[in-house]
């Protein structure tokens, strides 16, 4: 007498407790506007509804004969657990989505959902064919137990933030499960108990109330986790912002400022020279002046274009080399090859990447088509699994191994191949032209 009072007071404790959760979850879900969160809500719900209708005793002091063998509860039972279960389906689906990106998981998950409405449609056939429904009843609860091994042993594996807790509620969900199912096999069997005939329900009860502790701390831990994340990011956005504003300065300073010294130094003279008279020497420093100015406009433009943040794509970077490299070589008459494959928008590098690469590679152009007294100048890029190589050749006079590696601007575009973890490689030999490589690695 007293574990029958003790399991009818747990009974409405647990009820009440459900409902709660039903409020607390559908609140959070108006908050977060997080669909796991809301089909949570749901299944716990449709599972209090359910609780309700297998204990109308308890809650209502209706018979449980009554209610048990009446058409209403034949109609109603077998589909509240397929709707209870398909929520909880559902809440697996979003809960771990992303979380993973575990095929084996997303897959038993998608699969098991497909099934569902094939249960009701059966159900309904049974039904109307006067057969025994409790085939159902066991085939959804397997339904739901199958995808909570299967994230279990997953999360065993690999061991994620907060998998103790999301263990912790699953194994709960589990235990119940196959707890309730075996009283109820039981009692068809005809074993006779408290457990069996009067409250086969109680396990169900009690991993359902587990399950929901467990949830509601991983959801604590998971915002924990994404407000940690989120600052971090921050963090990383301000140190990018400052990054970008030294990299700004620097240039600033290093190129375009030596550059109008120089400009400035060339206005004095040319001043002086318009004072003497000197005019042909006036002539060759306003064209210094000229040639400088135009300098400064580009590298200006460049390093506008470079801390754009839309123009992230190895796309938008290779189409800007092919216009310099275009323009540059038709001043020259080079005829400009071009060996680049069709698929690039899919890429995306750092800003510090398309700074450096596209400075280098320009650099490479450049030199190319003052000093190499080429015919052909030829851009290529090639794609493997993890790397991109850029390359630009010509078919000049090359340059002697003694002397190869002395000059400015190999170093510079060296540094730059440093600055982003590039691998730099230069080739070349008297009356070989010469050939830069530039090798980066992209993710995979």
């Amino acid at each position: 007498m007293y574990a029958v009072k003790s399991i009818e007071l747990f009974y409405l404790f647990f009820q009440g407790i459900l409902i709660f959760q039903v409020v607390i979850f559908l609140v959070l879900f108006r908050i977060t506007k997080k669909k796991d969160i809301v089909f949570y809500a749901l299944f716990l719900f449709f599972a209090a509804a359910y609780f309700f209708l297998n204990a109308p005793f308890t809650f209502f002091g209706i018979s449980e004969a009554l209610v048990f063998q009446s058409k209403f509860y034949a109609y109603v039972n077998i589909p509240l657990i397929i709707i209870e279960n398909y929520f909880y389906l559902l809440f697996l689906q979003y809960f771990y989505k992303g979380l993973t990106n575990d095929m084996v998981v997303e897959n038993t998950l998608r699969y098991t959902l497909l099934i569902i409405p094939v249960l009701i449609l059966f159900f309904v056939v049974v039904t109307i064919a006067g057969t025994d429904t409790q085939a159902i009843y066991y085939t959804v609860k397997l339904l739901a137990v199958i995808p909570a091994i299967v994230i279990c042993y997953m999360l065993w594996n690999k061991k994620l933030p907060f998998f103790n807790l999301m263990l912790g509620g699953l194994t709960c969900t589990i235990a119940g499960t196959l707890l309730t199912v075996c009283m109820i096999i039981l009692r068809n069997n005809g074993v006779h108990h408290i457990l069996t005939y009067g409250y086969p329900l109680i396990f169900i009860r009690m991993g359902l109330l587990g399950d929901m502790i467990f949830y509601l701390a991983a959801i604590l831990k998971k915002w924990h986790l994404q407000e940690k994340e989120l600052a971090v990011q921050q963090v990383q956005k301000k140190l990018e912002i400052a990054n970008i504003r030294n990299k700004i300065s620097s240039q600033l300073h290093d190129d375009i400022g030596s550059t109008l010294s120089g400009v400035s130094m060339y206005s004095y003279l040319a001043d002086s020279q318009m004072l003497n008279g000197e005019h042909e020497k006036l002539k060759t420093t306003l064209q210094t002046i000229q040639r400088s100015s135009n300098e400064v406009i580009g590298k200006l433009g460049d390093l506008v274009w470079s801390v754009k943040t839309e123009n992230l794509s190895m796309d938008t970077l290779v189409e800007k080399l092919i216009h310099y490299g275009q323009e540059m070589c038709n001043a020259k008459n080079i005829e400009f090859c071009i060996n680049v494959p069709s698929h690039l928008e899919s890429i995306v590098i750092s800003e510090e990447q398309n700074y450096h690469i596209y400075l280098c590679l320009k650099e490479a152009i450049n030199n190319a088509v003052k000093y190499s007294e080429a015919s052909k100048l030829e851009l290529s890029i090639k794609e493997s699994t993890n790397r991109i190589e850029f390359s630009i050749a010509d078919n000049g006079k090359g340059i002697p191994n003694s002397i190869s590696h002395k000059g400015n601007g190999l170093e510079n575009m060296k540094q730059r191949a440093e600055n982003i973890g590039a691998a730099f490689e230069f080739e070349s030999g008297q009356g070989k032209g010469v050939c830069i490589r530039l090798v980066i690695r992209i993710p995979h």
